[in-house]
């Protein structure tokens, strides 16, 4: 096994600045009390004290050092429990560590650090939220019972052969026209098994952001009965003017705040093109409706109706994530 890979870099000295400046502030009244630990085999027991207003929810991260406290690595992956989003302050939290799949030792000098944050995707109707994996920003809205992000997801390696999506541990996306300016304005483009991450588990989180998932084909249609049937769904989802959709339809409000974008697909057939820019939305469900086929939502240009069909897995379309 490997020791931690001390981190005396400029993020160690950003993390340190950043919790001073939090501590500082006191934000939120919130505090991390009371850290302690124990070793129990392959896993170790972290607990500890959240003290903040009982109307608000946190985002949690843990980071651990092996040297006292003088350098912290980057937040811990293998963790479950009371940490991630959506965590209410209380006493006695617990968190899991399976510390030996991250390949570390655990030395005598092993400390542990947790952040708080305010978890603002709970509080209100609308907002914005980091993806952590890469630093991209989203709009996410409530619709309903539901929370959806309010833009296609760009997330992966831009790839432009299908055999370069492969089961491999790595996220591939393809960008219309392979165009990284299309990834950044409309979102990315999948294959359904690249996004499912090669399950077929309705509801997996797949590609999408912590404590996010797909949106099941039943997800889907809760959202168009919400707003009204499918035609009445069309209008309030599509986003408005005429800066991306290439033909404007009468009665467009976007009041659901959803804001669909034409961001076309990529057709796996003999003749593999990309084709629909600014004219038609295709979005992925982790519905299967067969072995070569899953459920998608698709929107157009011409037809003001959302409809739900059955897309060849091969195809490439947009995602939404929903919480």
């Amino acid at each position: 096994m490997v020791k931690f890979k001390k981190l005396r870099d400029c993020y160690s000295l950003l993390l340190v600045a950043f919790i001073f400046i939090l501590q500082s502030l006191n934000l939120n009244a919130q505090q991390v009390k009371d850290i302690k630990f124990v070793q129990r085999g392959s896993q170790i027991s972290i607990t500890y004290d959240l003290d903040g207003p009982r109307t608000k929810v946190w985002y949690i991260e843990i980071f651990a050092s092996d040297n006292g406290g003088l350098t912290w690595g980057l937040p811990l992956k293998h963790v479950s429990g009371e940490v991630g989003r959506t965590i209410q302050p209380g006493w006695n939290k617990n968190i899991i560590w399976e510390w030996h799949k991250e390949r570390l030792r655990i030395p005598d000098s092993l400390r542990f650090m947790i952040v708080a944050r305010p978890d603002e995707i709970i509080e209100g109707n609308s907002g914005v939220f980091t993806d952590f994996r890469n630093g991209i920003k989203y709009k996410w809205v409530k619709i309903g019972r539901q929370i959806w992000m309010a833009e296609n997801l760009n997330y992966g390696n831009l790839v432009q052969n299908p055999e370069d999506h492969k089961n491999n541990g790595d996220c591939e996306k393809f960008c219309y026209n392979n165009a990284p300016l299309y990834c950044d304005r409309y979102g990315a483009l999948y294959s359904w098994d690249e996004l499912m991450g090669y399950v077929s588990a309705e509801g997996v989180q797949g590609i999408c952001p912590e404590q996010w998932h797909i949106p099941t084909s039943a997800e889907w249609e809760e959202l168009i009965l919400f707003l009204g049937g499918r035609m009445a769904a069309y209008l309030r989802v599509r986003q408005l003017g005429a800066d991306n959709w290439k033909q404007g339809a009468k009665g467009i409000t976007n009041e659901s705040g959803f804001t669909a974008l034409p961001a076309g697909m990529r057709n796996s057939g003999i003749n593999s093109s990309f084709l629909g820019d600014g004219n038609h939305a295709c979005f992925w469900t982790s519905s299967e409706s067969g072995p070569e086929q899953a459920k998608a939502v698709g929107m157009n240009s011409q037809m003001v109706e959302i409809f739900i069909f059955n897309g060849l897995k091969t195809d490439a379309y947009s995602v939404r994530c929903v919480r």
